[in-house]
């Protein structure tokens, strides 16, 4: 979501409320944090594989999004 509203190039207020306010809701990076750790000391492999496809299919996403946001602007 954030992606696409950056590739939208939307307006500084309407990117602070949706981007920061809405998304941000729905976003918890201390909960993520703590899943990591828990993974870490129980099972280094699943801890590896929930890394990556966090962060990866984070970036990923967001790429989506902002290109999808720059087709439609």
């Amino acid at each position: 979501m954030l992606g696409i509203l950056v590739g939208l190039n939307t307006d500084t207020i309407i990117l602070l409320l949706l981007g920061t306010g809405f998304a941000g809701a729905f976003t918890t990076f201390s909960t993520l944090k703590f899943e990591m750790i828990k993974l870490q000391s129980h099972n280094r492999k699943n801890f590896l594989i929930y890394t990556t496809a966090t962060y990866g299919g984070g970036l990923i996403t967001a790429y989506v999004g902002y290109s999808l946001g720059t087709l439609f602007s």
